[in-house]
């Protein structure tokens, strides 16, 4: 048989892919054009064999051989010298001498059988049965292995099996990803708002551009002095280079104390809001501001662990104290501040801007 003869028979040999015994072919590829004189004389009989002409060439390739592995009930290796000690083969070697054992302590089928190409036999298979062509192959096959020719047949060889499981799961997330970004974008734009009365999203356009010159880096984890027990006092702030932590801290608008007391959820006016409840305050990770201004601002800035600031309203500049929080990372602004008047948001900074109507 002359090679242009033995490509056109590889073109018609389909895999079998089902529920019902099969033989797993291990063969290596520049061996391709001989082994698939056997397969082919195999699938003519109608024993259903599998081999890797189905598989889309690409990280679910190793799974796929060892699922088809695992679950045949026998496996040929056709052998050659350059098939001993190639990778691939090596562990299809490897991997059927341990699913013989597991399936066989079962009480299961799992036959290996040697088909020498060249003369040559692997080491690690000595002692199974060894042919050299296909009447002796035949001979060691049982019944079991024969099927209609049709039951189990959806492809042949240059018609990739693109329908496996995998892709089809791959091919479903990209689609919904698709659609969701499509809908988010709608909602953004306010696309849907008539379809969708009294309903808008909490993420505006605005919000999305900003976010796309931030430069978000990467969330870090504050280092704050260990300020539990007895090791709170004098000496202790001292040596870390603190002054006066417990001290009030002084407003220069006496709105801004009320801002932040009602922030923090502070009732007793008579207790000082110090430096312990602000920058070395642990619990605080997130804060919702009815009324802040610029001072505030500056102040909310101070607050380590902080990781969302919500602003439903108030007269403030900027929020570029804010850039360079090392932990902040979000900020919900009322839809409305930004209609009253221009607001400065930094464009690089670690946090995101939201848009948020606080209905």
């Amino acid at each position: 048989m002359d090679n242009q003869k033995k490509a056109n028979e590889i073109e018609k040999i389909p895999a079998y892919e089902g529920k019902e015994p099969y033989i797993f072919i291990s063969y290596r590829h520049m061996n391709s054009s001989r082994v698939m004189v056997d397969v082919g004389d195999l699938y003519r009989k109608k024993y259903r064999a599998w081999y890797d002409e189905g598989i889309a060439p690409g990280s679910e390739w190793p799974t796929n051989i060892a699922n088809h592995l695992r679950g045949a009930r026998a496996v040929v290796f056709f052998i050659s010298q350059s098939f001993i000690g190639a990778i691939n083969c090596e562990n299809e070697v490897e991997n059927a001498l341990k699913y013989e054992k597991e399936l066989k302590a079962k009480g299961k089928e799992y036959s290996l059988i040697q088909y020498s190409l060249d003369g040559a036999t692997h080491p690690k298979l000595e002692g199974y049965p060894l042919v050299s062509d296909t009447e002796g192959l035949l001979a060691l096959l049982p019944d079991s292995f024969i099927g209609d020719g049709k039951t189990g047949y959806s492809s042949s060889l240059g018609k990739v099996r693109r329908g496996n499981i995998w892709n089809v799961l791959i091919a479903l997330v990209i689609v919904l990803s698709a659609a969701m970004g499509l809908a988010v974008f709608g909602l953004q734009k306010g696309y849907f708002d008539e379809l969708i009365p009294g309903m808008r999203s909490n993420v505006s356009a605005e919000s999305l551009a900003y976010d796309e010159e931030a430069d978000m880096g990467e969330v870090q984890d504050a280092q704050l002095p260990d300020v539990l027990g007895s090791t709170v006092n004098d000496d202790f702030w001292k040596q870390i280079g603190v002054e006066n932590p417990t001290s009030a801290i002084v407003f220069q608008d006496p709105a801004s104390e009320i801002m932040l007391r009602n922030a923090l959820g502070i009732t007793d006016e008579s207790k000082p809001i110090t430096k312990l409840d602000v920058a070395y305050n642990k619990d605080v990770t997130e804060l919702r501001f009815d009324e802040i201004n610029d001072e505030v601002i500056g102040i909310v800035a101070d607050f380590p662990y902080l990781r969302k600031l919500y602003i439903a309203g108030g007269s403030f500049s900027s929020l570029e104290p804010l850039a360079k929080h090392i932990n902040l990372r979000r900020v919900y602004l009322s839809r409305s501040l930004l209609e009253e008047g221009e607001i400065v948001i930094p464009k690089e900074r670690t946090f995101r801007v939201y848009i948020d109507n606080f209905n």
